[in-house]
């Protein structure tokens, strides 16, 4: 269902309403994280889902210039949980 044609930032790409989080785009270093399927909004708000383990993450920093910050986080996470 998801077909993610469009690329909205390195990393992240659209379509469908849904986004595809690609973390191996943003540093080879996140190569071996998975793909996730959510979305993410203005205020540093995300919701993640990983189908190969189940997994969900949600995130809320409440800060338009936190968006860099909710992405570290972000991949902190999802190299915890792999």
């Amino acid at each position: 269902m998801v077909q993610p044609h469009h690329r909205f930032h390195r990393g992240l790409w659209y379509g469908l309403g849904m986004m595809e989080l690609r973390l191996g785009e943003f540093s080879w270093f996140l190569r071996n994280l998975p793909r996730c399927y959510g979305h993410i909004g203005v205020l540093g708000t995300h919701l993640w889902f990983d189908p190969a383990t189940g997994c969900s993450v949600v995130i809320n920093v409440g800060d338009t210039g936190a968006m860099n910050r909710s992405f570290r986080l972000l991949i902190r996470l999802m190299m915890a949980v792999q």
